[in-house]
């Protein structure tokens, strides 16, 4: 009898030890698995105003989707002015309406469209003009007119 409760007490080690083991491995899996799953980027944590909307800025974001839904562009008089996501992304060359961070009252307006200026081109193809024609630095011509000394 003496023998089997020994080799009982062996069989509950062996078990313990590869329950410990094995659950080690598992869970280092589990978080290699995890760790690669992962976003190389993190996404943007835009504040919310009052009503819930998303404020910030394009910089921020790394794709579309992941854009706030009140998109700075500039101030009217100190007061930040945020444009809507969808006139932001929208095609049209338009005036859209500027808004307060709240996203509620309108503050000026903001041209639309610029992006698809259509600057001339010099012989090698680059395109130049004013920068002040452009709504901004994305909308700027590769070469920008200037006076130097």
């Amino acid at each position: 009898m003496r023998m089997y409760s020994k080799d009982i007490k062996i069989m509950i080690g062996v078990i313990f030890i590869v329950c410990v083991v094995g659950g080690a491995l598992a869970f280092q899996s589990t978080f290699a698995i995890s760790a690669i799953n992962q976003s190389p980027t993190n996404p943007p944590h835009y504040p919310e105003n009052e009503n819930g909307q998303t404020y910030g800025s394009v910089e921020e974001a790394t794709s579309v989707e992941m854009l706030p839904d009140l998109i700075h562009v500039g101030s009217v008089n100190g007061i930040a002015g945020y444009l809507l996501k969808k006139d932001y992304l929208g095609e049209l060359v338009h005036d859209a309406p500027l808004y307060d961070v709240n996203g509620k009252t309108i503050i000026g307006s903001f041209l639309i469209g610029a992006k698809n200026m259509n600057y001339p081109k010099n012989k090698n193809g680059q395109t130049y003009g004013s920068a002040t024609d452009a709504a901004s630095p994305d909308t700027e011509p590769e070469l920008i007119s200037a006076i130097g000394w």
